[in-house]
C-alpha cells in the first residue's frame, strides 16, 4: 500500500472512465471555479511546509555564513568561499529538479491516465463525486528522472568548477541504486508485485550501496559503558573460537570501537528498511511526499551546520557536502510533486516515489556517515514498522487495503479494523483511536507534525544530550 487509491487499469474501467454518451451517467468535472480554490489552498499548504522545513537552514546560513565572527558587518564575503559555492551549486540543482518535475508531471499523467489507462480512484473519498475521478498514477516517476538529472549536471559542475574529482564510486553507487529503486517503484505501479518480491529487491541495490561506502566503520561507545565493554570483549578474547571472529577492541580515550562488517551489515539492513518505511506508512493525501520532505528538511539543516560550524568538515569534499548536493535537489523535486500530491490529490505518486524516496534518503545518510542520525530522523518509520510487523508478517490477518474508513455523511476519518475485533495496526489508525475522528488533511498534518516532533528530538539527542551528559 502506497497511495490512497484504488489500481484501476482494464479496459472495461476505462471505458467507464470516458463513458459520457447518457446525459444521467456523465463523468463528474470539478467546476473551474472549485478548482481554483483547492489549487489555491494545496498551493498555500505545501508553500508553509516548505518555508518550515527551509527556516532553520536559512537562519544557519545567515548566521553562520554571512555575520562576521565579531558581529560587525554582514556580508557574504564573510563565508568561507568553498562553502559558498557548494551552496549555491545546491541552490542551483534544487530550482533544475524543482522546474524539471514541475514540466514533467503533465506529461507523465497524461501518459498514464490518458494511453496507458493507469489511474486511481481516491477509496478515502469512496461515495463521493471526488471519489470518482479518475486520478493519474505513478507520478512519482517524474520526480525521480528529475532528481537523476539534477544529480548527474550537479556531478559535473562539481567537478569542471570545484576542481574535484573525488568520491566517484560513491557517487555512480548512489546513482545506480536510486535509479535501480526507482525502477522497481514503477514496475511494481505497472505490475503489482507480491510482497515478497518488493522486500527481496531491495537488498541488491543496498548491496551496491554497501559495497560502495568507504567511510568510518567504528561506533563510539558511551563513557559510562567503555569498562564494562571492555571487560566482556576481554572475556570472549579468551575463548579461542570466539576469539579469530571477534577482533573489537575499545579505545578507552576516545571510546572508539571498530565493528568491521557488523556496520556493513546496519547500513545494508538499514537501506533495505527505509526503501519500504515509506511505503508502509501511507495512505493519506500527501502522507508520502509529507514525510520525504519532514526528513529531507532535517537532512538538510544538519548538512548545512556541518558546513558551516565544523572545523574538521571539509568545506569543498567531503560526505556532508555530498550529502547536500543530493538531499537538496530531491528536496525541491518532492516540494513540486506535493503541489499537485497534497489534499485532494490531482495525482498520485505511487511506488515510484516511495521507493525512489526511500532509497535516496539512505544514500544520502550512508554516505553523509550519519547513518545513526538518519534512524532517529525515521522515528515514526520505525514505529509504524515495529507496530505493522504482526500483519505484515501475516501473524494476524492483514487487508490489501489498510486505509481508514472514510464517513460519506460526516466527511470524518475513522479507524478502520481488519476483522469485527480487531483494528489495522499502522500509525495512521492508531492517531485515529488516540485523537478521535478527524478529516483527511488534519491527520496528515498530525502525523508530519509528529515526524517534525522526531527531526527536533533527534537534533536534541545529538548535540544537547551529547554535551551536557558527556556520552563522548
Amino acid at each position: 500500500m502506497s497511495s490512497v487509491r484504488q489500481r484501476t487499469s482494464s479496459p472495461n474501467a476505462a471505458q467507464r472512465r470516458k463513458a459520457t454518451t447518457n446525459d444521467d451517467e456523465k463523468e463528474f468535472v470539478i467546476p473551474r471555479e472549485i478548482l481554483e480554490v483547492i489549487e489555491k489552498n494545496r498551493t498555500r499548504d505545501v508553500l508553509k511546509m516548505t518555508a518550515f522545513c527551509l527556516l532553520p537552514t536559512s537562519i544557519i546560513i545567515f548566521a553562520k555564513g554571512f555575520v562576521s565572527e565579531d558581529m560587525s558587518g554582514v556580508s557574504v564575503y564573510n563565508m568561507d568561499q568553498g562553502a559558498l559555492k557548494i551552496l549555491l551549486l545546491a541552490a542551483f540543482t534544487s530550482v533544475l529538479a524543482y522546474a524539471t518535475t514541475a514540466r514533467l508531471i503533465p506529461i507523465v499523467a497524461r501518459r498514464t491516465l490518458g494511453k496507458r489507462n493507469m489511474f486511481g480512484l481516491d477509496i478515502n473519498k469512496k461515495g463521493t463525486k471526488m471519489g470518482e475521478i479518475a486520478i493519474p498514477e505513478a507520478l512519482g516517476l517524474a520526480s525521480g528522472c528529475a532528481v537523476l538529472v539534477s544529480l548527474v549536471i550537479g556531478r559535473t559542475l562539481h567537478t569542471a568548477f570545484i576542481l574535484d574529482n573525488s568520491g566517484e564510486s560513491e557517487h555512480n553507487a548512489a546513482l545506480a541504486t536510486i535509479g535501480f529503486m526507482l525502477f522497481l517503484g514503477f514496475v511494481d505501479d505497472v505490475l503489482d508485485l507480491p510482497w515478497r518480491a518488493k522486500m527481496i529487491l531491495p537488498g541488491f541495490a543496498a548491496t551496491m550501496l554497501a559495497q560502495s561506502y568507504q567511510g568510518s566503520t567504528s561506533i563510539v561507545v558511551p563513557r559510562m559503558f567503555r569498562e564494562n565493554m571492555r571487560s566482556v570483549l576481554g572475556a570472549l578474547d579468551s575463548v579461542p573460537i570466539v576469539r579469530d571472529i571477534v577482533t573489537m577492541k575499545v579505545d578507552m580515550k576516545s571510546g572508539l570501537m571498530d565493528v568491521g562488517y557488523i556496520y556493513i551489515a546496519f547500513i545494508w539492513l538499514l537501506a533495505v528498511f527505509l526503501s519500504n518505511a515509506i511505503n508502509i506508512h501511507a495512505g493519506l493525501n500527501g502522507l508520502e511526499c509529507g514525510q520525504s520532505l519532514v526528513i529531507a528538511g532535517g537532512i538538510i539543516v544538519l548538512n548545512v551546520w556541518s558546513l558551516l560550524t565544523d572545523p574538521t568538515s571539509n568545506v569543498v569534499v567531503g560526505p556532508h557536502v555530498f550529502s547536500l548536493l543530493l538531499i537538496a535537489p530531491f528536496f525541491a523535486a518532492t516540494v513540486s510533486l506535493l503541489e499537485q500530491n497534497w489534499y485532494p490529490s490531482a495525482v498520485f505518486v505511487g511506488d515510484s516515489y516511495t521507493y525512489f524516496a526511500g532509497m535516496t534518503l539512505a544514500v544520502a545518510g550512508i554516505l553523509g556517515h550519519f547513518s545513526e542520525t538518519l534512524l532517529l530522523f525515521c522515528l515514526p518509520q520505525v514505529v509504524n514498522f515495529l507496530y505493522s510487523i504482526p500483519q505484515l508478517f501475516k501473524i494476524v490477518p492483514c487487508p490489501r487495503h489498510r486505509l481508514p474508513r472514510f464517513e460519506t455523511q460526516t466527511g470524518l476519518l475513522s479507524p478502520s479494523k481488519a476483522t469485527e475485533t480487531r483494528y489495522n495496526m499502522n500509525l495512521v489508525t492508531l492517531f485515529l483511536r488516540v485523537f478521535g475522528k478527524t478529516t483527511e488533511r488534519k491527520l496528515c498534518l498530525r502525523l508530519l507534525a509528529f515526524q517534525v516532533a522526531c527531526v527536533v528530538f533527534t537534533f536534541a539527542a545529538r548535540y544537547v544530550f551529547i554535551a551536557f551528559v558527556h556520552w563522548k
